[in-house]
């Protein structure tokens, strides 16, 4: 293993608290973005996390690996980013009119823990200029975040929203939070909500 073997993948810091004490990561909100090996993907997304030993045979520092890693996972899957309605197909001639508000669908290329995308700042501000301002990201898996311009829906409809999807859709591992995060353009910083 070398250091372009490192990639990062988030996951809920509460949820994963107990593994984690095992596992080399950094604190992002209420998540962790630990320290993986190339991530592949089956009938499941699976990735092996990297043991500290392993990363002492590297002879870099833990917080080294994660940078490294940080820059491998944007390098090798790219942030793509897509309005729902275009994903989904939806053109307004099709449903009589526009959407009120545009909702972005934002993952990597690969598709593969693409939740990733929060922790790039390229990739905020650029949503913060689609977005024409201050944002709202909501977890909708390990896999993708969406983001939808503030003042559009309440933040309590939203977190609403979120714990739906999770208890009724989403199997438990591709959960990634029930948490509502917002991003303010000014301070160029992700919160939670």
């Amino acid at each position: 293993m070398t250091e372009k073997d490192l990639f990062i993948r988030l996951v809920n810091y509460e949820k994963e608290k107990e593994e984690l004490a095992e596992r080399i990561f950094r604190r992002h909100l209420d998540l962790a973005a630990v320290l993986i090996t190339e991530p592949s993907c089956g009938r499941t997304a699976s990735a092996r996390y990297v043991h500290r030993d392993e990363l002492r045979s590297l002879g870099i520092s833990e917080d080294e690996a994660i940078e490294s890693a940080l820059k491998n996972t944007i390098m090798q899957y790219p942030p793509c980013m897509d309005t729902l309605s275009n994903m989904l197909g939806i053109h307004p001639e099709c449903v009589g009119e526009e959407m009120p508000f545009p909702i972005y669908v934002i993952s990597n290329r690969k598709g593969l823990f693409g939740a990733n995308v929060i922790m790039y700042g390229e990739v905020m501000e650029c949503i913060s200029r689609m977005a024409g301002g201050d944002f709202y990201i909501i977890p909708s898996s390990v896999h993708e975040v969406l983001a939808l311009p503030s003042g559009t829906m309440e933040p309590g409809d939203i977190k609403k929203m979120i714990e739906s999807v999770n208890d009724t859709v989403l199997s438990p591992e591709d959960i990634l939070s029930y948490t509502l995060y917002h991003y303010d353009t000014e301070k160029r910083e992700l919160s939670i909500a």
